[in-house]
């Protein structure tokens, strides 16, 4: 789905380059791309706005960074024969928050794995 409203923002933001009269519609492009209830979200996007990833990024505990490093790690130890249990992802993620914070360092919660495995659920 994401992939298919870049392809349908960049295909709108090309049309935007032609003569008035010449332009074919958002709803026209949305539509050619197969998701026709999504043009709003493509404008919002063509004026800057940010996807739901982008939003929540300063609700999580890690940085994308650190969340990056996180899942090379993970599949690291994997590949080596050495996969990473749920209570082994959680301490690690408890490290690199605890590096980062120090005395306010505050551990994550129980449901925080699942929902990372979730995030990374295509490299991992």
């Amino acid at each position: 789905k994401e992939q298919k409203l870049q392809e349908a923002l960049a295909e709108y933001t090309r049309e935007q380059s032609k003569p008035r009269e010449s332009r074919r519609g958002l709803r026209a492009i949305a539509n050619q791309y197969g998701i026709a209830n999504q043009y709003r979200t493509i404008l919002n996007r063509y004026n800057g706005g940010r996807t739901i990833s982008e939003v929540h990024e300063a609700q999580q505990h890690l940085t994308p960074a650190e969340e990056s490093i996180l899942v090379d790690f993970l599949n690291e130890s994997a590949d080596r024969g050495f996969p990473q249990n749920l209570h082994q992802i959680t301490n690690f993620a408890n490290l690199i928050l605890q590096n980062r914070l120090g005395e306010q360092f505050v551990p994550i919660g129980e449901s925080w794995v699942g929902r990372f495995l979730d995030r990374h659920r295509e490299r991992l």
